[in-house]
């Protein structure tokens, strides 16, 4: 019964939100944050949703200089999208504290753990063909420390990295994806069939696979930005048209202009599909570009910038108000500034560490001299 509240709950906000636009005259619900400040850089983000209630999560979570992004794409429901989303940002924090290092692997093992945690709850739902049980999810998350990019990947959504070189804008993809319109993704499936095929338990049979792919990158002198958006958004616009947009455009909204490019070319195929084929309709659509402002030194009194900014369960992106620290949000904040503290301190730990083995090296060449 409870279930079934929420459910209308959520299907009753996403209906009042989609009249108003209508009411508006616009095509469809867009929505849309900007100029959002963090350590190095601003944040621009926007979402579209094509599903009642919305299947698509984002999060985004800063403090000091650490900055976790996941995009959370669910299938077939939102069931699974909102586990994600409420739960993998604590397990990439006990990971992390536990391990005292921020890494891809850190973020791979938390996309692991999150998955074998709702496989648990589907379990204990005990109805193999209830709402838990029959969705899935794409997860992507990221988190910039410094100039490193760490990021794991489980589906089809991307990140791409804005260089400007010899005059030039290129995109640089960070990750690869999973789905069978990869090549490499089709040949690898069809190397390992037995293993993604579990007979006694249809439930939990990965269409592809369960285990996900982590990436490490060191940003250069001429990245300039950050694009991670969802399967529906790439879907519609390629990468280097995505990072040309960027460049050319202010960032005021470049999000949202982003987002409104690849749904015009969507609902251009839609209307084009419908006398034939019914609804073709647009997937949902989330991007996030982050602006690598990283080589500029933060001004005084920036040390301690905190954002958090997510999908809310009605699809609206909300800016939290940091004024509650035992609140959820209050609580990640808390731990990412302490655990940005801890790498700090570790980093000069090893700095003087290092300075000391020097120092001791001269001495004793010195001493054989």
């Amino acid at each position: 019964m409870a279930d079934l509240l929420i459910l209308l709950r959520r299907i009753a906000s996403y209906c009042w939100t989609k009249a108003l636009h209508c009411l508006n005259g616009e095509d469809y619900d867009l929505q849309s944050k900007d100029n959002i400040g963090y350590q190095k850089g601003t944040l621009s983000i926007a979402a579209v949703h094509d599903h009642y209630p919305p299947h698509e999560f984002v999060q985004v979570v800063s403090a000091s200089s650490l900055t976790f992004l996941g995009i959370y794409d669910g299938h077939m429901g939102y069931q699974a999208s909102t586990y994600v989303c409420e739960n993998i940002l604590n397990h990439v924090l006990n990971l992390a504290e536990r391990s005292k290092m921020v890494s891809e692997h850190v973020l791979g093992e938390a996309i692991v753990a999150t998955e074998s945690g709702y496989q648990e709850l589907v379990r204990a739902s005990n109805d193999p063909n209830g709402a838990f049980s029959t969705v899935g999810s794409c997860c992507l998350i990221a988190i910039l420390w410094k100039n490193r990019i760490f990021l794991a990947n489980l589906g089809d959504s991307e990140a791409v990295v804005g260089r400007f070189r010899l005059n030039k804008m290129i995109a640089v993809p960070l990750n690869s994806i999973h789905n069978t319109r990869s090549f490499d993704e089709r040949n690898r499936v069809n190397e390992k069939k037995s293993r993604f095929y579990y007979e006694s338990d249809p439930l939990f049979r990965p269409l592809l696979s369960s285990e996900p792919e982590t990436f490490s990158y060191i940003l250069e002198d001429d990245d300039n930005f950050l694009i991670v958006a969802s399967h529906g958004f790439w879907a519609h616009l390629s990468k280097d048209e995505a990072v040309h947009i960027v460049h050319n455009y202010p960032r005021m909204g470049i999000a949202a202009r982003l987002v409104n490019r690849a749904m015009n070319k969507a609902l251009i195929i839609e209307r084009s599909w419908r006398p034939t084929m019914g609804r073709g309709h647009p997937d949902d659509m989330t991007v996030v570009v982050i602006f690598m402002d990283w080589k500029i030194r933060a001004p005084a009194g920036s040390a301690g910038v905190y954002l958090s900014v997510r999908s809310s369960e009605d699809g609206r992106l909300i800016e939290d108000k940091i004024t509650d620290d035992d609140s959820m949000v209050g609580e990640h904040l808390r731990r990412l500034g302490d655990l940005n503290t801890m790498l700090e301190l570790d980093k000069i730990a090893a700095r003087n560490e290092r300075r000391s083995a020097r120092r001791q090296l001269r001495a004793d060449l010195g001493f054989l001299v």
